[in-house]
């Protein structure tokens, strides 16, 4: 540019000199013929005062010419100005962004590890009822083993003192002997059976009662085990939403004279493999413009991330989109 309008100058210049020149020689040419008239000498007069004339004109000429060369260079550099502060607006933009996103992958992490530790906890205290449950069993195998022993020894008395009550009942006459042993064989026989009865109804009552016990003690396990589960399963939801969030913001598009604080309620509609074929923005804060950029940022984000397990996985996902 600037050399265009230094070769532009020297050129004006270099006309200027030319028409001088001509005029010059043409003011010599008509002294030189002094036997001509005075009609003769007024056009020199209309030469010099033409060239005169021109020779402002074209010094006008370069003035206007340079005022909108140094117009355009004004103009050139407040557009260069209003460039820098428009990058230096989206560098800005684009670091709060990645703080946003480090601080959603640092609360992913604290809930993974409190996940974890809750898991943990979980485990141990199962271990321990079930050492405890398999300590309670032995005693109560003890227990019968004492039982069945002190039966024996029951048993061993009874059969004792027969034989001493035989042995002196043999001593008498052997008639009475016969009868009394009969008797005393049926009465033998009562006694076992009403100490067998005794002994079963006994064993079937703690039986029960152990088999109730260890029926609750295992739903009141599994109920535990259960609400981990649902525990983990709704830690591992929402991380998945998350990241749904997380890629939908990465695809948000700012529009113009958004305002800080705007946020929309999100109902998105999709299929296995993630693909969006819906999305309704049931409530929302923002302008009509914040709306449909939102809805858009969910149409590019699409097909959405997959969740760890086929039991996260939702045909309908609902999150709030607050970039």
């Amino acid at each position: 540019m600037g050399g265009l309008s230094r070769r532009w100058k020297l050129a004006l210049l270099g006309s200027v000199i030319v028409h001088l020149v001509l005029a010059l020689l043409l003011g010599v040419s008509l002294s030189s013929k002094p036997t001509q008239s005075r009609l003769a000498v007024q056009p020199e007069k209309e030469v010099v005062q033409a060239v005169a004339i021109n020779e402002q004109q074209i010094l006008k000429e370069i003035e206007r010419r340079t005022n909108i060369e140094n117009a355009a260079k004004r103009k050139e550099s407040e557009r260069k100005k209003r460039l820098e502060r428009e990058a230096a607006n989206a560098k800005k933009l684009r670091k709060q962004e990645e703080r946003k996103i480090a601080a959603l992958k640092e609360r992913a992490r604290k809930e993974k590890l409190e996940q974890q530790k809750a898991s943990q906890q979980a485990e141990k205290r199962r271990k321990a009822a079930e050492a405890k449950e398999q300590q309670r069993i032995a005693r109560l195998k003890q227990e019968q083993q004492k039982l069945k022993e002190q039966k024996r020894k029951e048993q061993q008395q009874l059969a004792d003192l027969a034989n001493k009550r035989k042995a002196e009942e043999q001593k008498q006459a052997e008639a009475k002997r016969l009868a009394e042993q009969k008797r005393l064989d049926e009465k033998k026989r009562a006694e076992e059976e009403q100490l067998k009865k005794i002994e079963e109804a006994r064993i079937a009552e703690q039986k029960a009662a152990f088999e109730k016990k260890l029926a609750e003690e295992q739903q009141r396990l599994q109920q535990e085990t259960n609400r981990a589960q649902q525990r983990q399963l709704a830690v591992e939801k929402n991380r998945y939403v998350a990241l749904i969030r997380e890629k939908v913001v990465r695809n948000w598009v700012k529009p113009s004279g958004t305002s800080e604080g705007n946020s929309c309620k999100v109902l998105v509609h999709q299929i296995p493999g993630g693909e969006v074929i819906d999305v309704k923005v049931t409530a929302c804060s923002g302008s009509v413009a914040f709306r449909n950029s939102v809805e858009t940022a969910v149409f590019k984000a699409s097909p959405l991330p997959t969740p760890t397990t086929k039991e996260l996985f939702d045909r309908e996902i609902e999150f709030t989109f607050k970039p």
